[in-house]
């Protein structure tokens, strides 16, 4: 034994043998509202001002004082409706509180939800509690006061009746609609307004404001918007505020008369020592300052500047020391004799270094007088480029370059001027593309969807986000807040419990058989088709989906086909797979599949209970529409070979299931690299590294080097596939798992820090939007939670380079290898191999007892061994972690590895069947470790271990177990099947203490050509 693999095996054996030898245990999980959480729904419900965006103060602060006001608005998955809120309060001095509705199914956030809230009134308690003390206005924003709980009904139109005002947007209630009468309000003729009890109550009652799309208009439209909205809060709160009238001659103007055109502002006397600033604002909310004057004068005029042709508001505030007494606002609108008619684009997106030519065209006079130019803008109304564009006529044409510093959405903007200044401007966007590949990604799930989703979607980009995950095509906003795109393009058969239950009642998948060509040709077209405009934005990676089911096949002739080609390639001749399958077939096109009646009366005990339990699985899934389902499943799955021992049937049929979902993903694959040379295509969201013998979902299991191997970008969830992943993939490679599933902050940190040492380079999180469940990246304020706040503070180094920077990287490696086994993932839960352990936690314990030794590793792969990938140069140890199923090549492999000094250090069964999962008579393997094995046996408990020894000159001493009497948990179980040849045992394992007969050889070490193996 080398020095290296001496040391190596010193570190983690003694762990091992404590912990590889037990029986499985199962890890207690916390309750969701557990571990002393925070209060998930006051967070949920906080109206912080954290995250704050443009606005006008129109009254903050206000002279006349706050106003107390209760919100009620609804609260959906991506909506930004609560964020209304907050935009309100930055313009309104409002002391306020939330409720949220979930409008869907009428309830209160926070209701029905106790294993997240405890309380399964959680919502309607907390509102109850806020509506002890009494509000000046109720705000209903798109909520029927209806739809809430009558208790909280009848609390609220008592208080409006004796005198509290209410504000309800595109809504209105029939119960208070009859106790009150219409009335004129000169401050807010936008609305209806209507007078309750003695008339000492308003309602005021809006159409739902104009829905806003992004453009250089958006934010100064939602001012106004919040403007009318808090004026009515004002009003129906009995608010006083300072009367201000704004006299125009005309709100259309000719810029031919300007400057002039005086207007009138006219104030109550009570402006007197008040200053008043008088403001034009531009449709891009521009503000220029016209003038401030100070009283004691109640009538001031104001004369417009030149301005170019646009739609504008003059803005009159009236204040004093104690904040503003009063405000009015006024449109305007300002032709031009000359103006810009259009701009045309080449195209309205450019990958960086392509050239995009336009064309201007104007109308009216247009002589030598004036100058026309195109100017790039970035998003905050930067001017990155400017150049002059000769006028022809009435057009003019130009192109520019894309340069790699550019952002990725530019407004393109002509400009018509005259020696007064400005006359004309108009402006396209245009989309760089950029991918944010080759650099460490944060990918969030999903994107603000309402009309205050620009604010949301930089909120994202100022917290880390660097891409979004979502279905359909990326609005704009994602380019102006620099999001590379992951389009969740389609899903594949996710939601079966089991391939049956994906089959209809002819045993044809639902979504039509994978392996015929003509339709799957026609779906991935449809698809691919749909997600052009995906491609203008930037695409970091195609998603073909998340929980995937990664194992398909059906009882359709162009799937039997597709399997009988499939096994020619695995076995190349039909003799190799009659002697496997224990058949006779005289060709390939022979093969089909077994079919009996299930479980048989021949069924050994353990397919009755296998069976029974599968079936009742199947028979609970809400995909299940017929028995017959499961019976043609039975057929599709090779059950029958599975209950006759006939495992090398069974598996081949299971790795025809992973072969046919990676065969789909490949065409998809091809597909968008066609549309997009540039396109990488893959899935996340999987637990992949085992199938599980009671399996939930479809999703479990599958090739995880295919995935790898012939995919380009991969993210299983946390655990040991990441360690498979970080081992065979490329650098660039996309991978990484969603976070997101707590509120605490030091889960998020674990789960986080673990995928950076891990290798992982896209950490990704599910929603942005969560509540009730989980917590989202945002809350409804569109600050972070506090546990994210926390999590970005501590991780910030990592977008601050540090995770780019690790890419480039390699992570150095001590000389260990772990074997990762496809075949091995599958029959460890039959044959008695199920009584050793999960093989899903021995191989986390292997590699989990390696990092805590302070050493690395690097999975192989089964395929790698047999291809002949494997690379021993850079090992000298190689770990067998439950490989239960081992090729004749990979064999091979292994044993030339010990032959020329190698070590390999293995727990139980390695070798027992072959790369089919064919029992052998005697394990590939066990001449290397020098045992001798009797026929297969489910593993013996022991209660007792003792091990003493040298390794390379080095004691070794290791005692376990009830000794003297006193109960030690957990059990441990060994093999007892195995028997000395050549090998030398370090140890023994013994029974239950007082009682005889067993004595099993522990830590087996064989001297095997210039190597060892340790069993």
């Amino acid at each position: 034994m080398n020095k290296t693999s001496h040391i190596i095996f010193l570190k983690i054996t003694g762990f091992l043998l404590l912990s590889l030898l037990t029986t499985s245990m199962v890890e207690a999980q916390d309750e969701p509202g557990s571990r002393n959480a925070p209060d998930k729904l006051e967070q949920e419900h906080s109206l912080s001002m954290e995250f704050e965006t443009p606005h006008t103060k129109w009254a903050k602060p206000f002279a006349f004082g706050k106003t107390r006001v209760l919100f009620f608005t609804d609260q959906e998955q991506g909506s930004t409706n609560a964020r209304e809120i907050i935009e309100l309060m930055q313009r309104f001095d409002l002391d306020a509180n939330s409720v949220y509705l979930v409008v869907s199914n009428h309830r209160l956030l926070g209701d029905g939800n106790p294993q997240w809230y405890k309380d399964p009134k959680a919502g309607t308690n907390r509102a109850l509690n806020l509506l002890k003390t009494p509000y000046d206005t109720y705000f209903f924003n798109k909520v029927n006061l209806g739809h809430l709980p009558d208790t909280l009904q009848q609390i609220i139109r008592k208080r409006v009746l004796e005198g509290a005002g209410i504000v309800m947007i595109g809504e209105s209630d029939s119960l208070l609609i009859a106790q009150g009468h219409t009335v004129e309000s000169a401050r807010i003729p936008e609305a209806t307004v209507r007078s309750f009890g003695k008339g000492n109550s308003n309602g005021i009652f809006l159409k739902q404001r104009e829905r806003l799309s992004y453009g250089p208009e958006w934010e100064t439209m939602l001012d106004y918007q919040m403007e009318l909205q808090g004026r009515a809060i004002l009003v129906a709160a009995h608010k006083s505020t300072l009367p201000v009238v704004i006299r125009l001659k005309s709100n259309v103007l000719k810029r031919e008369e300007l400057p002039g055109s005086p207007f009138e502002i006219e104030m109550d006397s009570l402006a007197v020592a008040a200053a008043v600033n008088v403001y034009l604002t531009a449709k891009d909310g521009t503000k220029t300052l016209l003038r401030t004057v100070k009283g004691p004068k109640t009538t001031e005029t104001a004369v417009l500047p030149v301005v170019p042709a646009g739609n504008y508001h003059i803005d009159v505030q009236v204040l004093n020391k104690e904040g503003v007494l009063g405000w009015s606002t006024k449109t305007l609108s300002v032709s031009a004799e000359s103006a810009i008619d259009s701009i045309q684009l080449s195209k309205d997106w450019g990958e960086v270094d392509e050239e995009i030519q336009g064309t201007i065209s104007c109308s009216g006079e247009t002589g030598p007088k004036h100058k026309l130019s195109i100017r790039l803008i970035d998003r905050e109304g930067r001017i990155l480029s400017n150049q002059s564009v000769p006028l022809s006529g009435h057009q003019g044409k130009f192109s520019f370059h894309i340069e790699p510093w550019m952002p990725m959405l530019l407004r393109v903007e002509a400009l018509l001027s005259d020696p007064k200044g400005e006359v004309s401007l108009s402006g396209k966007y245009c989309r760089v593309v950029k991918r944010h590949r080759g650099e460490f990604n944060f990918v969030v799930w999903g994107s603000p969807s309402g009309d205050l989703s620009p604010y949301g979607i930089r909120s994202l980009e100022q917290n880390g986000s660097t891409a979004i995950l979502q279905g359909g095509n990326p609005p704009l906003e994602l380019s102006a807040c620099e999001q590379a795109y992951l389009p969740y393009t389609t899903r594949i058969c996710a939601n079966s419990h089991s391939i049956s239950l994906m089959l209809d009642t002819t045993g044809v998948l639902k979504g039509g058989c994978m392996h015929d060509e003509a339709a799957m040709d026609k779906y991935v077209k449809s698809v691919v088709d749909y997600y052009k405009k995906s491609r203008e934005h930037g695409v970091l990676a195609y998603s073909l989906g998340d929980e995937n089911a990664v194992r398909a096949s059906c009882l359709s002739p162009y799937c039997l086909k597709a399997y009988q080609d499939y096994l020619k390639v695995q076995y190349g001749n039909i003799g190799s797979l009659n002697s496997e399958w224990g058949t006779n077939y005289n060709e390939f096109g022979e093969v089909n599949l077994s079919n009996e009646a299930m479980p048989g009366a021949d069924a050994p005990e353990w397919f009755r209970i296998y069976y029974n339990q599968w079936l009742k699985i199947r028979q609970t899934d809400n995909e299940l529409t017929s028995p017959k389902q499961i019976t043609l499943g039975d057929i599709n799955d090779e059950l029958v070979a599975l209950k006759n021992g006939n495992f090398a049937r069974w598996y081949d049929r299971q790795a025809f299931q992973s072969y046919t979902y990676v065969e789909l993903c490949k065409k998809f694959l091809r597909a968008f690299k066609k549309m997009d040379p540039k396109a990488i295509t893959g899935f996340e969201g999987t637990d992949s590294f085992t199938l599980r013998k009671w399996t939930t979902r479809t999703r479990q299991g599958g090739d995880l080097d295919a995935f790898v191997r012939e995919l380009e970008y991969f993210g299983p969830y946390q655990g040991p596939a990441n360690e498979v992943v970080r081992s065979i993939a490329p650098k660039d490679f996309p991978c990484g798992n969603w976070i997101g599933y707590s509120q605490m902050a030091d889960d998020l940190l674990y789960r986080y820090w673990d995928q950076i040492t891990s290798g992982m380079n896209t950490i990704q999180w599910w929603r942005w939007d969560n509540v009730e469940d989980y917590i989202g990246f945002l809350s409804p304020n569109f600050a972070p939670y506090p546990a994210t706040k926390e999590l970005l503070e501590d991780t910030r180094i990592v977008r601050d380079g540090l995770g780019s920077l690790l890419m480039k990287c390699d992570m150095e490696i001590d000389s260990i290898a772990m074997l990762y086994s496809m075949p091995s993932t599958h029959i460890a839960h039959f044959d008695g191999n199920q009584t050793y352990g999960d093989l899903d936690r021995d191989h986390r314990l292997w590699y989990e007892s390696i990092h805590d030794a302070g050493l690395q590793f690097s999975y192989v792969t089964d395929r790698m061994l047999r291809l002949g990938e494997f690379d021993a140069s850079k090992y000298k140890v190689l770990i067998l972690p439950l490989s239960f199923a081992i090729g004749d090549k990979e064999a091979w492999v292994i044993r030339d590895f010990v032959n020329k000094g190698g070590t390999v250090i293995a727990d139980v069964r390695p070798g027992i069947y072959d790369g089919h999962c064919k029992p052998l008579e005697k394990g590939s393997l066990d001449e290397m470790f020098g045992i001798k094995r009797d026929a297969r046996q489910d593993a013996t408990g022991v209660d007792r271990l003792e091990i003493k020894g040298q390794v390379q000159g080095e004691k070794i001493s290791l005692k376990w177990g009830n000794w003297y009497g006193e109960d030690i948990y957990p059990k441990m179980v060994v093999d007892q099947s195995v028997h000395l040849t050549t090998g030398h045992e370090l140890g023994k394992a013994f029974p239950v203490h007082y009682s005889g007969g067993l004595n099993t050889p522990l830590c087996i070490v064989n001297q095997y050509g210039k190597g060892k193996a340790i069993l």
